[in-house]
Formats: structure tokens, C-alpha cells, sequence
């Protein structure tokens, strides 16, 4: 019978992910979704410290920002429409009180700053290669925070304007950090609002420029989750409602190729045992009391006891068997 699709070739050479790595994700919403993943399955990984960023430029602004250590202060603020906001941030750091919203920023980006020499792994997710400027200080941001769109210029970042920044805040993490594995993909979420023309056109250069990254730099490595949207799961049953971001089962299944390349098969197995325990932790009893859902508990604390030797933040699980369990 013949193949009724096309199959992605994966790396065959990809750097291993294991339940000692320390992993940095950074970049688009897809970048939080495979995020979220890692998190889901206990691996140490923290996630866009600036909340989501869509463009090359301003990631490695990022970089070079917590790399520097430097926090922020209230001039890297502003106010619109009631709310305080930072154009280097997500709306989720945003909120009508300043203070709060600059303490808010700054625990976030500490907590990643003063890791960034114990990182072993980032994943680094593209978007677009589509920028906005604020006029009149022709600066970059990272959000427009809904500020009117007269406030500024749209522009497509160039190639070198992406290899060029992107590959000095690589090469900058690396002089502290000399093992660092860095993983590039290019996010399969479409920009239809720049148009379809418009969002192949950002794609391609955001291809281009990673396979130039990849060809310059060392321990620097792509894997494929666009082409494996576009190819693999070419049909629109695996995109959400909107028809622009991948479904839930594309997201599963981009997972599942991602684990192919990074995890080994011991990996994989502790994985397994640890979505076991964090599954049976959100089962709800229908008889908490009776003696086989007693059993059942007993046998999840032993599990975990044995997983707590290998991973790392199974706490919130064993604290809510403990609280099932009848003395």
C-alpha cells in the first residue's frame, strides 16, 4: 500500500536531553507549548523569562540582557490605556500598578540571569521575521502592547539582521558557558495576519538564517517542527479553530518526534513512569476510603519514592497522594 504522506528525515545526530539537563526554552507561543512539555514530564526547564517573543532580533536582545545581569528599572517602562507595560515584555508582565508590574519582570528575569551559566540545553523557537519599530527611537520591541500602529514601522529583518545578532548572543552565552547545546526550530504557528505571501516570506528567511547559524556555529543544531507541520501534517484537521496555530494532536505529535531525537530509551522509560504518576495524580476518586484505592495510593508513593532518586519536582504529586493516604 502506498505511503499517503511525507515523512520528515529527523537529525540523526541531536543533542541528548536527560533528567540532569537544565534546560532554557525561549521564543514564540510554540516555544511555550514544547515548554510546557518538558515541564509537564518534571524535566528541569524554565520557560521565555520575558514571556512569549516572537522575533529573532529581540530574543537575542534577551540573551544579552541576562547575560549582562542587569535588571530592570522603571525607565524601561511605560503607561497605555491604564496599564504600565515594557516593549522588551510579554502583556502578561503588564498591570495597572508599576511597582508591582517591575517586581514581576525583574523575579523573572533573575531567576533565569543567574542561571545562564548552568544552562546545558536552549531551545530557541522563530516566529517571524517581521519587526516593529517605535518611531523616534528606532528600537525593536518585543510587543506593541495594542499602542496605536501609527507609533510604528513595520519592517522584515534581512538575513544577516538575524544571523548577525543572533549568532553574537550565542557566541557571547558560550564564553561563560562553553558546553551550552543550542536547539533552533522555526515555529509552525502561521502569521496569516501579515498575509500568506508575507508569512512564507518571513518563514523562508527565518530558514535561511538558522541553516546559516547551523553551518557557523558549533553545538548548534535544528530540528524540523515547521517542516513537520507543513509536511507531515499537511491537512487542516491537525490545525486549531483558528486555522494558523497547530492542533492538540499536532502538538502531541511534534512532541513525540522531538523525543525520538533527544531522549535515549532510559530517558524515555523514566519519562513514561513519570506521566504515569503525574496522570494518576489528577484522577479524582469516586471512593477515596476504600481499601483498593487505598492499595493504589501506596503503590504511587512507592513509585515516586523510587522516581525521586532520578527527577526532580514530583513534590506537588506525592503531597496529594499523602493527603489520599489513610493512616
Amino acid at each position: 500500500m502506498p505511503l499517503f504522506r511525507t515523512s520528515v528525515l529527523l537529525p540523526s545526530v541531536f543533542p541528548e536531553i536527560t533528567y540532569q539537563s537544565q534546560l532554557l526554552a525561549l521564543g514564540s507561543c510554540f516555544a511555550e507549548t514544547m515548554g510546557k512539555q518538558l515541564v509537564n514530564r518534571k524535566f528541569n526547564a524554565s520557560i521565555n523569562p520575558s514571556g512569549i517573543i516572537y522575533n529573532p532580533y529581540s530574543i537575542a536582545q534577551l540573551i544579552q540582557r541576562l547575560l549582562s545581569g542587569e535588571a530592570y528599572t522603571q525607565d524601561d517602562l511605560f503607561e497605555h490605556n491604564g496599564l504600565w507595560h515594557s516593549y522588551e515584555h510579554h502583556s502578561r508582565f503588564s498591570s495597572t500598578n508599576k511597582a508591582e508590574t517591575l517586581d514581576m519582570i525583574n523575579r523573572c528575569f533573575m531567576a533565569v540571569a543567574e542561571n545562564m551559566e548552568h544552562y546545558t540545553h536552549v531551545v530557541i523557537t522563530l516566529g517571524t521575521a517581521f519587526v516593529y519599530k517605535l518611531k523616534g527611537f528606532d528600537k525593536i520591541v518585543a510587543n506593541c502592547h495594542k499602542v496605536p500602529a501609527a507609533h510604528f514601522v513595520k519592517e522584515r529583518l534581512a538575513i544577516p539582521q538575524i544571523t548577525l545578532p543572533l549568532g553574537k548572543a550565542i557566541r557571547e552565552w558560550r564564553q561563560i558557558n562553553k558546553e551550552l547545546k543550542v536547539i533552533l526550530t522555526l515555529s509552525p504557528v502561521r502569521h496569516l495576519k501579515d498575509g500568506i505571501q508575507e508569512n512564507n516570506l518571513s518563514k523562508a528567511s527565518l530558514l535561511l538564517a538558522v541553516d546559516q547559524l547551523c553551518q557557523q556555529l558549533q553545538n548548534v543544531h535544528y530540528f524540523p517542527s515547521y517542516e513537520i507541520q507543513m509536511d507531515e501534517l499537511r491537512d487542516y484537521r491537525f490545525y486549531a479553530s483558528d486555522m494558523a496555530h497547530p492542533s492538540e494532536v499536532a502538538v502531541d505529535y511534534i512532541w513525540e518526534q522531538f523525543s525520538k531525537v533527544c531522549f535515549t530509551d532510559a530517558t524515555l522509560q523514566i519519562m513514561k513512569r513519570v506521566e504515569k504518576v503525574v496522570r494518576a495524580a489528577q484522577h479524582k476518586p469516586f471512593h477515596p476510603q476504600s481499601e483498593l484505592h487505598q492499595q493504589f495510593v501506596r503503590k504511587q508513593l512507592e513509585v515516586i519514592t523510587a522516581l525521586k532518586k532520578e527527577v526532580n519536582g514530583l513534590e506537588g504529586e506525592e503531597r496529594c497522594f499523602l493527603e489520599q493516604l489513610i493512616d
